[in-house]
């Protein structure tokens, strides 16, 4: 019964030190669901289509050679929407660059 005792005093004394205060994973999920917000175009999808069109220029050497393909681009868009550390992951072509 001695032993009992001791064994069940250790087992309550070891879970009141691994206890995890759960308002403290609370902000820490809160913090993370925040800061995955996506970014949008303030006129949708299709305004940024449009704008996109409009606002990129093909190489003309490319069109001249018939070259074309993708280019990856790696950014930050803050949430004011500015754009920075804008870098090219993969390329096509340097002019496509």
């Amino acid at each position: 019964m001695k032993y009992f005792s001791f064994f069940l005093a250790t087992c309550c004394f070891s879970f009141l030190i691994f206890a995890q205060d759960s308002s403290k994973n609370n902000q820490i999920e809160s913090l993370l669901v925040d800061s995955e917000e996506c970014a949008t175009y303030p006129t949708g999808y299709e305004g940024l289509m449009k704008f996109i069109n409009n606002e990129v220029n093909y190489p003309q050497d490319c069109v001249e050679q018939g070259i074309s393909g993708k280019v990856f681009i790696r950014f930050v868009v803050n949430r004011s929407g500015n754009v920075s550390k804008a870098t090219v992951t993969k390329s096509a072509h340097p002019s496509l660059d």
